[in-house]
């Protein structure tokens, strides 16, 4: 079995893998040479069959590592979180790097709904017919796609950030604990 801890990293792989989607030549602003469109058509069919891959790819990717990242924050992070609160310890860290990380998880959400639906816009095009606005759409979807591999890296940087935190806190917990029982 994968250890979960290693899902948003393969994720991130993933994604970065995924954008490897054959490039057409790119046209000087949104202008295309009539033998730029005729590649547009001749990788029509191809194009459209690795979009509809990438679209089911990519909705079960996201799905799971949304799942974790949720599971992190209610299952792990807020407990922890509680619990130091209920112990009449000093979280304000934990907790403004929690306020962090929700907001980057919030980002992510937003970030990849935006691709999500160029994408389906992009697949719904049909290319032999509107080819330079296929390829517009497509530069477009692939930006928004860079945009959600940085809000993926960005959560994964809030949960680094956490654990941090986490580790000072535990640090700081020992040595006032131990300072407590050598009065």
């Amino acid at each position: 079995m994968l250890n979960k801890k290693y899902i948003p990293i393969i994720a991130v792989a993933l994604l970065i893998g995924l954008l490897a989607l054959p490039k057409i030549a790119r046209a000087d602003d949104t202008h295309l040479t009539p033998n730029q469109l005729e590649r547009v058509r001749a990788v029509c069919s191809s194009s459209e069959a690795s979009l509809n891959q990438l679209h089911t790819n990519d909705a079960l990717l996201r799905v799971n590592l949304g799942q974790n990242y949720e599971s992190i924050g209610t299952r792990l992070i807020k407990r922890f979180n509680s619990r130091v609160s209920y112990n009449n310890l000093n979280n304000s860290l934990l907790v403004a790097t929690t306020n962090e990380y929700d907001k980057s998880l919030n980002a992510f959400r937003n970030t990849y709904s935006i691709y999500e639906s160029s994408l389906s816009s992009l697949i719904s095009l049909n290319c032999d017919e509107n080819p330079a606005e296929f390829y517009n759409l497509l530069e477009e979807t692939r930006t928004k796609r860079e945009n959600v591999r940085a809000s993926v890296t960005n959560v994964n940087a809030q949960l680094e950030n956490y654990a941090k935190e986490v580790e000072n806190f535990e640090t700081n917990y020992r040595s006032v604990a131990g300072q407590s029982e050598n009065k």
